[in-house]
C-alpha cells in the first residue's frame, strides 16, 4: 500500500473543512444574495442583488384578497453599507450555517433560505422554524440572536429592520 495514495482525498477533506469556516470578505458587495422568509397566511419577504442593487420585495402569496406584490424597495449600499454587512454576517456567524434547520415537531411557524456567494464560494442555508447561532448549531422554535443580526443586516441594506 503506498501512502500517497490517500493524500489527494485527504487534502479535499482538509480543503472543504477549511472553506466552511473560512473568512468572510471585509468589504464590497458579494457575487449574489437571495434571501427569504415567509410563513403560512403571512407576508413572504425576499430580498435579491441584482447587480449593484438590492431589491425587496413583500408579499401575501396566501391571501387571495390581496395584491401579488404589496410592496418593492431598491437601494444601491453604499461601501460602508456593505462593510456593516459583512461586519454583521461575521458576528452570525454565517459561514458555519448549513441546511436545512428543521422543527420536526412545528407545524405552522416561518420558512427561510439564504444564499450568499462571495469569492467563488457559496453558501446555502434553510430552515423552518429552527434557526442557526454563531456556530451553526440548530435551535428549534424560538429564533436566535445570531440568527436576527444576519436578517437584520439583510433588511439593513434595503432601509428596513428585522420586526418593523
Amino acid at each position: 500500500m503506498k501512502p500517497t495514495r490517500f493524500l489527494p482525498a485527504l487534502a479535499l477533506a482538509v480543503a472543504a473543512c477549511a472553506d466552511s469556516i473560512a473568512p468572510l470578505p471585509d468589504e464590497g458587495r458579494p457575487e449574489a444574495l437571495e434571501f427569504s422568509m415567509g410563513g403560512y397566511f403571512g407576508a413572504s419577504t425576499k430580498v435579491v442583488l441584482v447587480g449593484d442593487t438590492v431589491v425587496y420585495t413583500i408579499s401575501y402569496p396566501w391571501a387571495p384578497a390581496m395584491p401579488a406584490v404589496i410592496d418593492t424597495v431598491r437601494a444601491v449600499p453604499s461601501a460602508e453599507s456593505w462593510q456593516a454587512f459583512w461586519n454583521a454576517m461575521d458576528r452570525s456567524g454565517v459561514n458555519r450555517w448549513r441546511g436545512p434547520y428543521v422543527a420536526e415537531r412545528i407545524a405552522d411557524g416561518l420558512g427561510w433560505e439564504l444564499t450568499l456567494r462571495t469569492g467563488g464560494r457559496t453558501i446555502h442555508s434553510s430552515g423552518t422554524n429552527a434557526y442557526p447561532d454563531h456556530r451553526g448549531r440548530e435551535h428549534e422554535g424560538e429564533s436566535t440572536e445570531e440568527w436576527k443580526g444576519a436578517v437584520d443586516a439583510i433588511l439593513t441594506l434595503v432601509g428596513m429592520r428585522y420586526g418593523s
